[in-house]
């Protein structure tokens, strides 16, 4: 095996003017795939900005964070050099997504709690036991309140005989989407909501 089967040197092309570049990259196993890769002034920084990238994977802890909240589970890891965290759904066979990109434990645990207290939310509380951070819990208030009024606007217009799409048309702004029969037949909604206050922005929960 040569050095160039698992390393990849190279200029990069540039515009004209900009400052030269080079890339230096450790192949992965499938053709063309790459699993890190690193730029520099020269091809020796290029070099050297490689074998940090590659150092860095072995610093630090690994260890995994599990967090359960109202049947909810997140299960929270380091891939490489980012922090990741996966929603495990229970059922008869286990299913899972997952979310990447946070650089350290601590950023990603929070991330994770907040989203564990938004999908277990009550629809009642404005503070959540699972947030620890006192900036996130005050950033669930906000949440919370804003939700509470839309839950408070959406019930209104369903008691009122508006189906579930016309309702999210309505408290999403699109009143002119609404068949002028089902207004005449209903009266206008914005009117119904006058006293319950401003039609709040984006309040979706967590999936």
């Amino acid at each position: 095996m040569k050095l160039s089967d698992i390393i990849e040197r190279r200029k990069v092309k540039t515009r004209k003017g900009e400052p030269g570049q080079f890339k230096t990259a450790l192949k992965g196993s499938d053709r063309g795939s790459v699993l890190v890769s690193a730029c520099g002034e020269t091809q020796e920084k290029a070099d050297a900005a490689l074998i940090e990238r590659i150092r860095e994977r072995f610093r630090g802890s690994y260890e995994p964070l599990y967090l359960r909240f109202r049947g909810n589970v997140v299960l929270i890891w380091r891939d490489g050099n980012e922090w990741v965290y996966g929603h495990i759904h229970e059922k008869q066979h286990p299913e899972g997504v997952h979310l990447g990109g946070w650089v350290s434990r601590d950023e990603v645990e929070r991330v994770a709690r907040c989203h564990l207290a938004q999908m277990g939310w009550d629809e009642q509380e404005e503070t959540s036991e699972i947030i620890s951070n006192q900036q996130d819990q005050e950033e669930f208030s906000r949440w919370a309140s804003v939700q509470k009024q839309f839950l408070k606007q959406w019930r209104i217009l369903r008691g009122a005989g508006w189906s579930e799409q016309e309702a999210r048309h309505i408290l999403d702004g699109f009143c002119h989407l609404l068949d002028p029969a089902r207004i005449e037949a209903l009266g206008d909604p914005r009117q119904l909501l006058a006293g319950v206050g401003a039609i709040p922005q984006q309040p979706r929960r967590a999936l």
